[in-house]
């Protein structure tokens, strides 16, 4: 059997079952002989039955990282062991249509540092979905023409890993905020791509409760890893501008929505919308203000019992596509 093409990096504490959906998917993907799949476990390995489906698949391995507190550590991890040329940061809620991996491998052919796919909502039910969707994915929405952009979807995107390995030891550091890391690349020279043909359908949160907690939490984690290397004073004018922050987001998320999208969106998204961009903004300010270490700290290890489930807090509706 040759090499892996691609690496699909996989974070899990509940073993296999937890993500056996997003394995379904994978597996049958035309190419899922060139693809290995590294299932990174916060501790031990998983004791449950592997999914059938890994058979498809030219391997798969399971890695633990006792040590990780957050997703980006796990991530982390699953780089470092991975063995293709070419990774991809996979979730238990987003699963990969047909046609996924062969076009970011197809895309990787070419001279690109990143390559990230495009989102659907896979529970576009409701407000509060529409909501989580639009805040994390309107520019890398199902209907993006695609081509070279700034940044791709955080958790979601490929690499090449050679790229990724010369973060090393920061590497952790770098996963936390990826749109940060892809500013970084552009300025050294790398180049980003957004890959219309691959798509993703995105599970969103539709309780508002776990929908704020999430915001809130990323938020902070993300502007304490921003600001990591600032000066107090810094630290402060940025905290104290926040508040100017969720009527020109509001404006930029909603004019970077496709406009199929837009049509889409139920009575009320709107308004969590905005409330969402309120308790972002106040996460923003609590992670400028108080800037430690994004690496474990309490805001991106919070975010686990979020993250790691958001299944279980995609409200009542299921999710579109569900085999």
């Amino acid at each position: 059997m040759s090499a892996p093409a691609l690496s699909v990096v996989l974070a899990t504490r509940s073993g296999w079952a937890s993500v056996r959906r997003t394995v379904d998917c994978v597996a049958a993907q035309g190419v899922a002989d060139r693809i290995e799949l590294v299932l990174v476990t916060f501790g031990e390995p998983p004791r449950d039955e592997p999914p059938a489906a890994l058979a498809q698949l030219a391997a798969h391995r399971a890695v633990p990282a006792p040590r990780a507190q957050s997703v980006a550590e796990a991530n982390a991890a699953g780089v470092r062991a991975a063995a293709a040329p070419v990774v991809v940061f996979g979730e238990d809620h987003a699963y990969p249509e047909p046609g996924w991996a062969e076009a970011l491998l197809a895309r990787h052919e070419e001279p690109w540092a990143v390559v990230g796919p495009v989102v659907r909502n896979a529970n576009p039910e409701t407000a509060v979905s529409w909501s989580d969707f639009v805040l994390g994915y309107a520019p890398f929405a199902e209907g993006h023409p695609g081509g070279e952009v700034d940044i791709a979807p955080g958790h979601n995107s490929s690499y090449k890993r050679e790229v990724l390995l010369r973060e090393g030891d920061g590497l952790e550091s770098a996963l936390v905020a990826e749109w940060l890391l892809h500013g970084r690349l552009r300025a050294a020279g790398q180049r980003v791509y957004l890959e219309p043909r691959a798509v993703i359908a995105h599970v969103n949160f539709g309780v508002a409760g776990a929908h704020a907690a999430a915001v809130y939490r990323g938020a902070r984690a993300g502007a304490a890893a921003r600001a990591q290397s600032w000066a107090a004073p810094r630290r402060a004018a940025y905290a104290l501008g926040t508040p100017v922050l969720p009527p020109l987001r509001l404006a930029r998320l909603v004019r970077a929505l496709p406009e199929e999208q837009r049509r889409q969106l139920p009575r009320g998204a709107l308004t969590v919308l905005v409330a969402a961009l309120v308790v972002g903004a106040a996460g923003e300010a609590a992670g400028f203000a108080r800037s430690r270490s994004p690496v474990g700290s309490s805001a991106a290890a919070a975010l686990l019992d979020l993250e790691l489930e958001r299944v279980r807090f995609a409200g009542a509706a299921a999710a579109r596509g569900r085999p």
